[in-house]
């Protein structure tokens, strides 16, 4: 079978194409002795069947206030935004996924009041987890605030009580 040529340009493109459609790919390029051809190998790990399994799981929980720990969310089946945001990153984390905790900063009155979600990093930067993909009942950052974050990558549990918030 004839090699197929592609030019840089292409090869460009197609990676941009992979990166968004593919989250948290990772994707390497082979430039070979050849000056006429690049091959491209792309390692994908099963990072999406784990989002989408796990975002279906959270799925099921269903948002109730003052149910604040992870503990009483899996025993209950219902939470608020904190205990979903603790069971989220404990489940992201074990998955191998890079995820934090944001928050917002004014702690003042109405929808925004200390409110709690999720962002995962997809190699190119932080993004909100995908709430209303999933029909989840909770939701993420809606604007009520100046969101921080509560609980960084590389935490072996979340307990959102343990930072003050």
């Amino acid at each position: 079978m004839e090699a197929v040529l592609i030019n840089k340009k292409l090869i460009i493109s197609v990676l941009m194409l992979i990166a968004i459609a593919i989250p948290l790919t990772v994707i390497t390029v082979f430039a070979t002795t050849n000056t006429n051809s690049t091959h491209i190998k792309t390692n994908t790990t099963n990072t999406t069947a784990k989002l989408n399994a796990i975002g279906q799981q959270e799925a099921q929980y269903k948002d109730v206030q003052g149910v604040s720990d992870v503990n009483s969310f899996n025993q209950l089946g219902y939470g608020d935004c904190w205990a979903d945001s603790m069971w989220l990153y404990d489940k992201l984390t074990a998955a191998g996924i890079q995820v934090r905790i944001m928050g917002y900063v004014n702690r003042g009155t109405g929808v925004g009041y200390r409110h709690a979600w999720v962002e995962i990093n997809t190699g190119n930067g932080w993004t909100m987890w995908n709430y209303t993909g999933y029909n989840s009942q909770h939701y993420g950052d809606v604007g009520c605030g100046t969101p921080y974050v509560l609980i960084g990558p590389g935490n072996s549990t979340a307990d959102i009580e343990s930072t003050g918030y």
